[in-house]
């Protein structure tokens, strides 16, 4: 018994394999050489065969033809074109009756609607890819008098030039100065080498009573199989929210990314302050004045919910047609009464607004009355 791998002295240019077979290195070869070629040649007809049956697959037949071109990056192309071949298979004329887009981005045309025997045309489709991400793909189905319709379908992987993940982060109920965290990746995409690191900025946040930090980690770079080359960094937010009642918001960008990219492009982040104060009502609403010219007041009680008592040091608002006064400015109250006063001349058509208490509360120094008219 010989071991596996074990040699053995050949006996001469025939031998016996001791399954009734003999074998000759020279025949061996010629053997080999001949499978080899049967079997590129089998991989050559294997091609064809794919391709007639492209061919084939055709109008006349049920089928899907699928074209996906090259990677795009969405802000840097937002229409792409392609051209199908059309073929007729048959031995017989071809009327094309219809052709039925699946959305209303494709514009399709075709060169010809009749085809005589083995004849083919063009169908040219150009999609508008504005606002698409992802492996977008769209069809156009011919109907014909041939037989069953053939649809073309036309994909296209999309990748945004930068994204948030996620691009919305709502930290719900917070509390004033009580910090809080999460975490965020921030994915850029290039068809040109390594993109570069984000630089991050924040819009919408009033720094001087809101504290939010971020830390970039370290990046990691990787090459898709589609040759698109991305960059994810992951970021730390840390949001110390202020010392202001109500819903905040801020906005997260980066350096990366056009002015007039879309939401994708940017990291939007909520938070609310649930303030242990009642207002009646909740907000100051004026209603349709109409042709009003003179001046029209709206009081807003506010008090502890647990019936505290609390100064009012200041009350002023953002919309200049509204003035506001408290007459227990100053005191410590259970309840303030803070009167807004609406100067009906001083708007067109419609007036949003807020109104800010501040008060002596050391966790809530603001409180927001929200204001709204109309003509």
């Amino acid at each position: 018994m010989r071991a596996v791998g074990e040699g053995r002295e050949a006996t001469g240019p025939w031998e016996d394999d001791g399954r009734g077979q003999s074998t000759d290195p020279r025949l061996a070869r010629g053997i080999l050489s001949v499978s080899i070629a049967i079997l590129l040649g089998g991989l050559a007809y294997g091609a064809v065969i794919w391709r007639g049956a492209a061919e084939k697959d055709g109008l006349g037949t049920s089928g899907l033809v699928v074209h996906t071109l090259p990677p795009i990056i969405a802000d840097q192309t937002t229409e792409v074109q392609h051209v199908f071949a059309v073929r007729n298979p048959s031995n017989r004329s071809i009327r094309i009756l219809d052709i039925v887009k699946s959305c209303s981005c494709t514009d399709a045309t075709i060169g010809s609607r009749e085809l005589g025997p083995r004849e083919e045309t063009e169908l040219t489709m150009k999609v508008n890819l504005r606002d698409r991400s992802g492996l977008f793909g769209t069809e156009c189905t011919l109907t014909h008098d041939g037989g069953p319709a053939t649809r073309y379908k036309l994909e296209v992987p999309i990748y945004r030039r930068v994204e948030f993940l996620p691009n919305l982060i709502v930290l719900g109920r917070v509390e004033p100065g009580v910090e809080r965290e999460t975490e965020f990746t921030v994915i850029a995409s290039s068809l040109d080498g390594p993109p570069l690191a984000p630089v991050l900025f924040v819009k919408g946040l009033d720094r001087t009573q809101v504290h939010l930090e971020l830390e970039q980690g370290r990046g990691t770079v990787r090459t898709l199989s589609d040759g698109v080359v991305q960059r994810e960094t992951p970021v730390r937010l840390r949001l110390t929210p202020p010392q202001t009642a109500g819903p905040g918001r801020c906005r997260i960008v980066t350096d990366l990314a056009p002015n007039s990219y879309p939401v994708e492009g940017s990291l939007r982040v909520e938070w609310f302050i649930d303030a242990p104060y009642e207002m009646t009502p909740k907000q100051a609403f004026f209603g349709e004045v109409g042709q009003t010219a003179g001046k029209l007041d709206c009081e807003v009680r506010i008090q502890h919910r647990e019936r505290k008592p609390f100064r009012v040091t200041s009350v002023r608002s953002n919309i200049g047609a509204v003035t506001c006064s408290c007459a227990t400015a100053g005191s410590l109250e259970t309840e303030h009464v803070v009167v807004l006063t609406l100067a009906a001349a001083g708007f067109d058509r419609f007036l949003y607004g807020e109104a800010v208490v501040e008060t002596d509360d050391p966790a809530y120094r603001r409180l927001k009355i929200p204001i709204a008219a109309s003509r």
